[in-house]
């Protein structure tokens, strides 16, 4: 029996081995091809699942000649939670049954619990004192604890008291366990087996490691509630009179919702459409700021009519309160017509993008100024394949055609509402049925774009202090060439829109940012300026007037905005020029197109800087992107050239523009003046045109005069 169980340990410890070794291999794969499929995400899993599964059970072998009941239940309770773990891998229809996350969930709490307590019965920790006693007890504890999520909506967020319990019982659990561990060790004549060591380590990580996947896995991937279930019912408490009043009412703005919304979903077909031909035709593989606010806008309307149907939905979704039954019946139908038509439009408006990530990325940008959270299209893919609101739409289906003929024939609404409500719904729920999202296609996608995004945060975060400190680092402290006295000699020859381009020697940055110029600003000027421009009583000025009009922290006036490290901000000229190198460069348009840039630079102020110079996105700006969003649709900067896999516009770009173009009559830029700083004198001086357009071809290197 002894040899067996040796062959036994072995067998498992080499089969374990190669789920790992198999694991990192994919790892590699995935990398090398640049791509993680569905097949090659599901077989990663399932050799994870194997890799812990074999740990664990080599861990209750270890315990088999001190408890075997405890081997054999630990054994019972793996096999269940790994037949499980793979029906929610491969099976792509259970993914979305609460019930089988359930058991996985509470047979590998189960399992890892049991492992536990042979471990420490192995360690003598039962008959030990009083510290090492009590790691079985908090174990239990943290089991039961962590068992109880199953019945709270599958792992949907608890209350605070209960995770902060949860907490402190499983921390006191890995506390006093490592507390027996060391009391068993140096209890031991000999030094321990460096296995077992090893293995009574790695015991608590693993346990920690699988409860975070678990909860993280389950916590993204949970089936969510349907709508609703999440409203509770207002018409209770109204009057019969009031009630009526309502629906009519609410019938109104039912008919004009469901046309809104449906015109909407027209014409966001059409624009992807047409703009899929625009990217073919132009050979660009990303949306104009023109195309991206477009999109943007027709989503925040959607949004606006979705708001208003989920708010009929909510007001009916208690119909089974209302005593009479014509009246109950029209309350019924008012909901479940508007619960299909958000259902329908929402459908349509996934399945129209749900193979375009541009879109989705574009689709996914909280807009705070037009009241559009993060990751709205990701959460209406969530809403649209979630098993729980397609299942009250069947029900609530049943429960319509069941009665609909008794409807009719008692008149519970004229014939001409009946019909209309009548169709709406069966139009609605035919769609449904057509265009419904495959389960496990919603499940890979939104649990591949969550992990994505939860891995891209950090990195984000990392490389936002890296840039920010090495954008900050100046190599060696000296005074700018260009002076005060200059800078304000020249404002005069400024006008409002004019573009700076602007070097800072010295500066780490200049080593990591692509040719001679590594800095744009716009000049906006004073506010009078902006008066004379009919644009100081526009919404997206008068707000920051205020904070425009008052002093810089330099005791100058604001006439300058910029992206810096600091974000989008309103600065001085004596600030923003107190550089070494600045050349100014005005575009040729109109008062009205000039006023127009300004305008849109100030919806811009405030925003973060963009550290990963995604010109894709309007969240975070760029000092380039922030003049490329201005001027777009007025001045060509397209194509935009490719820096490192991205499409950006770097600032020396902006001068190589100018020196293509600037024999041409309609070219996009006058020359104004060039402030040539000279490393021998430690100055800066006017310089000509010809100058200028030489200095697009400097080395960047040259940051160290």
């Amino acid at each position: 029996m002894k040899q067996l169980l040796i062959t036994t340990r072995h067998a498992i410890r080499t089969i374990t081995a190669f789920f790992f070794v198999a694991t990192v291999a994919l790892l590699v794969a995935a990398v090398l091809l640049r791509s993680f499929g569905e097949i090659r995400l599901q077989l990663l899993l399932t050799f994870i699942g194997f890799g812990f599964g074999g740990t664990l059970l080599n861990l209750l072998l270890d315990c088999y000649s001190e408890n075997r009941p405890v081997v054999i239940l630990g054994s019972v309770a793996l096999g269940v939670s790994l037949t499980f773990y793979l029906l929610l891998v491969w099976g792509s229809g259970w993914r979305t049954e609460p019930t089988i996350w359930r058991i996985w969930w509470v047979s590998s709490i189960a399992t890892l619990t049991i492992t536990h307590l042979g471990v420490l019965k192995m360690m003598q920790a039962w008959r030990s004192n009083g510290i090492a006693r009590a790691a079985p007890a908090f174990s239990v504890a943290t089991a039961l604890l962590l068992a109880g999520l199953a019945a709270r909506e599958l792992l949907s967020s608890p209350g605070p008291i209960y995770l902060g319990v949860t907490a402190v019982t499983g921390v006191g659990a890995l506390v006093f366990s490592i507390l027996a561990r060391r009391r068993f060790i140096g209890d031991q004549v000999k030094p321990a087996n460096i296995w077992r060591r090893s293995k009574l380590t790695a015991l608590g990580f693993l346990f920690l490691l699988t409860f975070a996947m678990g909860y993280y896995l389950g916590h993204v991937s949970a089936p969510q509630p349907s709508h609703a279930e999440l409203f509770p019912s207002v018409l209770r408490g109204m009057s019969r009179e009031h009630l009526e009043a309502q629906i009519r009412s609410d019938l109104t703005r039912l008919k004009t919702a469901s046309e809104g919304i449906e015109d909407l979903s027209r014409k966001a077909e059409a624009f992807r459409g047409v703009r899929a031909k625009k990217f073919e035709s132009e050979n660009r593989d990303y949306y104009l700021p023109e195309e991206g606010d477009e999109i943007r806008s027709l989503f925040g309307s959607y949004l606006r009519y979705r708001t208003a149907l989920l708010r009929l939905l909510a007001t009916y979704s208690g119909f089974e309160s209302v005593r009479d039954p014509d009246t109950r019946a029209r309350c019924f139908m008012v909901g479940f017509a508007a619960a299909v038509t958000v259902f329908e439009n929402s459908l349509k408006l996934v399945n129209t993008y749900g193979d375009d990530e541009r879109a989705q990325r574009k689709l996914n940008e909280p807009e705070p100024e037009w009241g559009i959270p993060g990751n709205m299209f990701n959460t209406l893919y969530k809403s649209v394949s979630s098993s729980r609101n397609i299942n009250v739409s069947e029900e609530m289906a049943d429960y319509f055609n069941v009665h609909r003929k008794d409807w009719r024939e008692r008149a519970v609404w004229s014939e001409t509402n009946f019909t209309w409500l009548e169709q709406r719904i069966d139009r609605g729920l035919a769609s449904v049925r057509q265009h419904s999202i495959a389960p496990h296609k919603a499940w890979y996608d939104l649990l591949k774009a969550r992990v994505q995004e939860d891995v891209y945060t950090p990195v984000y975060a990392v490389q936002s202090v890296a840039s920010e400190w090495i954008g900050d680092m100046r190599i060696i402290e000296r005074k700018p060439f260009i002076s005060i006295q200059q800078i304000e000699e020249i404002e005069s020859l400024l006008k409002p829109g004019d573009i700076f381009l602007e070097r800072r020697n010295w500066f780490l940055s200049n080593a990591f940012l692509p040719g001679f110029w590594p800095h744009a600003a716009l000049y906006v000027g004073r506010t009078e300026d902006l008066r004379r421009l009919g644009i100081a009583n526009r919404p997206e000025i008068k707000g920051k007037l205020r904070e425009y009009g008052a002093k810089a922290p330099d005791g100058h006036d604001h006439t300058v905005i910029e992206a810096v490290s600091e974000g989008v901000i309103f600065n001085s000229l004596t600030h923003s020029m107190h550089a070494d190198y600045v050349a100014v460069l005005r575009p040729r348009l109109s008062d009205r197109e000039i006023g127009e840039a300004i305008v849109r630079a100030f919806s811009h102020h405030g925003k973060p800087y963009d550290f990963d110079f995604n010109f894709e996105t309007a969240d975070k700006l760029v000092c380039t992107e922030l003049v490329y969003r201005c001027y777009q649709g007025m001045l060509n900067f397209t194509p935009l050239p490719e820096v490192m896999g991205r499409k950006t516009l770097p600032a020396v770009e902006i001068a190589r523009k100018f020196v293509k173009e600037r024999s041409k009559e309609d070219r996009d830029f006058d020359f104004v003046l060039f402030l040539d700083g000279d490393a021998t004198t430690g100055h800066a001086r006017r310089q000509v045109e010809d100058e200028f357009c030489a200095s697009a071809e400097r080395s960047q290197a040259s940051f160290n005069e």
